[in-house]
């Protein structure tokens, strides 16, 4: 017996298999990862009504941030559910898309640039490094500039992007270690959410016109604990690399 798929049906069964695997060996992260990916999209949702009002003056800037949290939030979780189906090398190419994304967001965040946003919304190329890491003199671009190397590794076409075997025991590292990355990511996303895209007057018209205050505060309470825990999961890299991404930017002039 072969100990690889030929027929679509072999991929599926090994698929099966491997959902099934994963879903003890990742009980945790699984399980982090929806409860956090709720928390966000009810906050989103809880918010998302605000720029709707036709008072409230949506700007450039805030339509990539709003794009790039909502981007991410589909990348992640199909990224999750490759993972989950043994998919790793698939998910992985993915992560270069979500890690752009945050950094771009953030960056469109803090320039307020109605001049750039409007270039890029109207679909012009902007390069991550070359437009924003380059110019970032705190916190040092260090840390980004080695995880989107790494990233980018894994999206080309390169000796060790993607899979050549599916089934889960022969990836269990590989997959652990996607799946990890996927909630470093997640956690980043929410800091795009409540930093970068809720603000005082989206705040102010989900609470006082909608009445969400409690399920606002509540869905924060649960953010934090979930944050926690996936910090207490990694190393000192790892852990540096989050503090990097919330902490305050500033660039070079």
């Amino acid at each position: 017996m072969k100990n690889y798929e030929i027929l679509i049906k072999d991929f599926q069964r090994t698929e099966k298999e491997n959902t099934k695997a994963s879903k003890q060996s990742l009980k945790n992260n699984i399980a982090i990862f929806e409860s956090f990916f709720e928390v966000q999209q009810k906050l989103f949702d809880n918010h998302f009504w605000g720029v709707l009002d036709p008072y409230y003056g949506l700007q450039n800037y805030e339509r990539i941030v709003m794009q790039s949290f909502r981007k991410n939030i589909h990348l992640l979780y199909i990224a999750h559910n490759l993972t989950v189906q043994g998919n790793y090398g698939s998910a992985n190419i993915l992560l270069r898309q979500v890690f752009e994304f945050l950094i771009l967001g953030k960056y469109a965040f803090i320039k307020k640039d109605d001049s750039m946003a409007t270039k890029w919304l109207n679909r012009h190329q902007f390069d991550i490094y070359n437009k924003i890491l380059k110019y970032l003199e705190k916190p040092s671009k260090t840390n980004f500039h080695n995880y989107w190397k790494i990233i980018c590794i894994q999206a080309h076409a390169t000796t060790s992007s993607h899979q050549i075997t599916y089934k889960f025991e022969e990836n269990k590292s590989q997959i652990h270690a996607t799946s990890g990355f996927i909630l470093l990511l997640l956690r980043c996303n929410y800091h795009l959410l409540s930093v970068c895209f809720i603000n005082t007057r989206l705040s102010f018209r989900s609470e006082f016109y909608h009445y969400l205050k409690k399920s606002n505060s509540q869905l924060k309470v649960k953010a934090r604990l979930l944050k926690k825990q996936i910090l207490n999961m990694y190393s000192p890299l790892g852990k540096e690399l989050i503090k990097d991404y919330e902490t305050k930017w500033f660039f070079k002039k």
